[in-house]
C-alpha cells in the first residue's frame, strides 16, 4: 500500500514541501544562465573558495592582463630571430603603434558610457593575435617581401587594437575595486602586466626555436584565460548612455589638457624606455652576455625590477605622496640608464644588477602617474587611463624607428644612439621637478 501512495498523501513530502526553503548560492546574479549554474548540487569555483565579486574581476583582469602583455611584446625578440631590418621593423612598429595604440583615448570614453565588460573581454580576444607572426617566419622568401611586411602589419595593428580595446576599461574597473587604495590597485594592475612583460620574450623564443616557429600554440593558454574572464569579470560599469562623439570631442580636449604636463612626462619617459626595450637584445649581445640573457633573459629582469617595486610605491604613495617618489625615482632612473648603456665593460652580475635596477626605478613612475591622472578625473578614469597608456605610447612610438634609424642608416654604434634616446626622460625629470614645485602633485 504505501508504494502505491501518491504525493498528496505522502506526509513526507508535505513535510518536505512546507520546510523553509535555502536561497540558492547566487554568484552571478546578474546573469540568469550562469544562475541556474549557481543552484546545480555543484556549486562554482568562486562560491567554494567564497571570492568576492570584486576580487573575482580583479583575478580575472589582472590574468588577461598578463596574458596580452606576454603576447604583445614579443616583437623586438621577433624582428631578432626572424632577421628582419632594424630600420623597417623599427617603422613598422611605430606605424602600425600610433594607428592603433592612439585610439585608447576613445574606447576610454566609450567604456566610461557602461561599456567595460564587453571592451575588456574584445580586448582580451584581439590582443594575443600577434602570436601569429611565427608562422609566417617559416616562409623566410614571403617574409621578407613586401607582402609580407604588409601581413606583418596587419597582425601588429590587429594585435594593437586588442591592447588599446583592453587597457582603459580594464584598469579602471580594477582601481574601482578600491577608490581608497587605488594607487595600490592600479599598481596591482600594472604588476600583472609587467609579469606578462618580463616573461614574454622567454616564452615566445623558446615556442619558436623549440617547435620551429608554430607560436600559434600559444593561443590555447590565452584561450583559458579568456573563459576566466567571461565567467569572472563583472566590473562596475556607469550607467549605459548613448555616446555623442561631437561632445565627446569636446570634453576631451578639456580632459586633456588637465592633465596634460603629466601626459608629457609619461610621453617623454616612455620614449627613452621604448628604445631601450627595442634594442635590448643587441644591447644584451654587444655587452657580451649568454644568449640565455639575448633571449628574453634581460628582459624578464627588467620587467622583473618593474613589478617587484611598483606594488610597494603604490601603497608608499596612497600613504605619504606620490610627489617626492616620483622626482626620486625618475633621477634615479636617468642614471641607471646611462651607466647601463655607456659602461665599456660589465661582468654578468654587474649587468644584471644594473638591468633589474633600472626597472625596479622606472616602473612607478607608470602606475603612479595613471593614478594621479584618474584621480583628477574621477568621472571619466577610463578616458583618463587611455589618454596616460595609448596617447602616450602611441606619442613614444617614434622612438623605435628613430633608434633603429640611428643604427641601422645613420651608423652611430648602439651605446651612442641609446644615449640620445635618454634625453626625452631628461626633459621629463625637469617637468616633473615643476610640477613638484608647483605642488600640483
Amino acid at each position: 500500500m504505501a508504494a502505491h501512495q501518491t504525493r498528496d498523501q505522502d506526509p513526507a513530502f508535505e513535510r518536505r514541501a512546507s520546510a523553509p526553503r535555502t536561497p540558492p548560492i547566487e554568484c552571478f546574479p546578474a546573469i540568469p544562465m550562469l544562475q541556474s549554474t549557481a543552484r546545480s548540487r555543484w556549486p562554482s569555483l568562486a562560491a567554494r573558495l567564497r571570492v568576492s565579486p570584486g576580487a573575482r574581476t580583479l583575478i580575472s583582469v589582472a590574468a588577461a592582463h598578463c596574458m596580452i602583455d606576454c603576447s604583445a611584446n614579443v616583437w623586438p625578440i621577433f624582428k631578432k630571430l626572424a632577421g628582419l631590418d632594424l630600420a623597417a621593423a623599427g617603422m613598422l612598429v611605430t606605424v602600425t603603434t600610433i594607428v592603433s595604440v592612439g585610439l585608447q583615448p576613445l574606447f576610454g570614453f566609450w567604456a566610461d558610457h557602461g561599456h567595460r565588460r564587453r571592451l575588456i573581454l574584445v580586448g582580451a580576444a584581439i590582443g594575443p593575435l600577434i602570436v601569429l607572426l611565427g608562422p609566417i617566419s617559416r616562409a623566410p622568401q614571403f617574409m621578407h617581401h613586401w607582402s609580407g611586411y604588409a601581413t606583418m602589419a596587419l597582425i601588429l595593428l590587429a594585435s594593437g587594437l586588442g591592447i588599446s580595446i583592453f587597457h582603459p576599461p580594464a584598469a579602471s574597473a580594477v582601481g574601482d575595486t578600491s577608490t581608497k587604495r587605488r594607487s595600490t590597485m592600479v599598481g596591482l594592475f600594472v604588476t600583472t602586466g609587467m609579469v606578462g612583460l618580463g616573461s614574454s620574450h622567454l616564452v615566445f623564443s623558446t615556442v619558436y626555436l623549440r617547435t620551429s616557429g608554430h607560436t600559434e600554440l600559444l593561443l590555447i593558454p590565452a584561450a583559458l584565460v579568456i573563459v576566466l574572464a567571461i565567467r569572472w569579470c563583472r566590473p562596475v560599469d556607469p550607467p549605459p548612455s548613448a555616446v555623442d562623439w561631437r561632445d565627446g570631442v569636446r570634453r576631451f580636449a578639456g580632459l586633456f589638457r588637465v592633465i596634460l604636463i603629466p601626459w608629457l612626462i609619461q610621453v617623454l619617459s616612455t620614449a627613452s624606455l621604448v628604445a631601450l626595450h627595442f634594442m635590448l637584445p643587441e644591447l644584451t649581445q654587444a655587452r657580451g652576455q649568454s644568449q640565455w640573457w639575448v633571449n628574453g633573459g634581460a628582459t624578464l629582469l627588467l620587467i622583473g625590477g618593474n613589478a617587484a617595486t611598483v606594488i610597494p610605491a603604490g601603497h608608499l604613495a596612497d600613504r605619504r605622496g606620490r610627489r617626492h617618489l616620483l622626482a626620486g625615482c625618475l633621477t634615479l632612473t636617468i642614471g641607471l640608464y646611462y651607466g647601463l648603456v655607456l659602461a665599456p665593460s660589465l661582468a654578468t652580475w654587474q649587468f644584471a644588477l644594473l638591468v633589474f635596477a633600472l626597472g625596479a626605478c622606472v616602473g612607478p613612475v607608470n602606475a603612479l602617474m595613471v593614478a594621479y591622472a584618474q584621480q583628477r578625473l574621477p568621472e571619466n578614469s577610463s578616458t583618463a587611463t587611455g589618454i596616460m597608456l595609448g596617447m602616450a605610447w602611441a606619442a613614444a612610438a617614434p622612438a623605435t624607428w628613430i633608434v633603429g634609424f640611428l643604427v641601422q642608416t645613420a651608423g652611430l654604434s648602439l651605446p651612442t644612439a641609446l644615449a640620445w634616446m635618454g634625453l626625452p626622460t631628461c626633459i621629463g625629470l625637469c617637468l616633473m621637478l615643476l610640477m613638484v614645485i608647483r605642488r600640483d602633485l
